[in-house]
């Protein structure tokens, strides 16, 4: 084990992965009560009070094997998650628009422009994606892009972002949307066999 993630390649994917996975479970912990009115999988239901544990024991392997990969899509969840919350102020007395800024600076200034927006990119694009997969789900409640934008708007900023993610850094695009696809199969597997929900 310790001589395949001694490859730079490797350890990137698995980073991604592991990341992929992390964001998944801080998102579900978060979701928890909206997943359940929309009949949603969700982690919490299986791990319970272990899902914050957790996530941060995986998070620490992922940025043990690639930290600035890990940080930045982390980073970069955080502020496409706090999108619809940018006008809430949160409990750190900031509003969610400031969290995101300092956020999005601390990243430039600690992992380089490029590192950043790559990551920032292709998360904006997974949660587009998302958006459009879920509209039906989230039509009548909740935060979608879809009814912001439109369908078409959604699919084309979609793309854009994909495109502009995977200029910047190919090998992290390419391995952050494997790593989406892994995770919800990995999610639907789950939820046939016990009963995640």
């Amino acid at each position: 084990m310790w001589h395949i993630t001694s490859s730079p390649l490797v350890r990137k994917l698995f980073a991604v992965f592991l990341t992929g996975f992390v964001i998944k479970l801080m998102d579900d912990f978060i979701d928890l009560e909206y997943d359940t009115v929309l009949e949603r999988q969700n982690f919490s239901n299986v791990l319970g009070a272990g899902i914050l544990p957790y996530a941060i024991f995986i998070f620490s392997l992922a940025c043990f094997l690639e930290p600035r990969t890990s940080i930045s899509l982390f980073f970069s969840s955080y502020i496409v998650g706090m999108t619809a919350d940018y006008g809430t102020k949160m409990p750190s007395g900031l509003y969610g628009y400031q969290e995101s800024l300092i956020t999005l600076i601390l990243g430039i200034l600690l992992l380089g422009p490029s590192e950043m927006l790559s990551s920032l990119f292709i998360m904006w694009s997974i949660q587009l994606w998302d958006d459009l997969c879920d509209y039906r789900k989230e039509i009548a409640c909740g935060k979608n892009y879809v009814k912001m934008l439109g369908k078409v708007e959604c699919l084309v900023f979609s793309i854009i972002c994909f495109l502009s993610a995977l200029y910047l850094d190919t090998v992290k695009t390419i391995a952050v949307s494997i790593s989406a696809i892994s995770i919800v199969y990995i999610i639907y597997l789950l939820s046939n066999s016990e009963g995640v929900s």
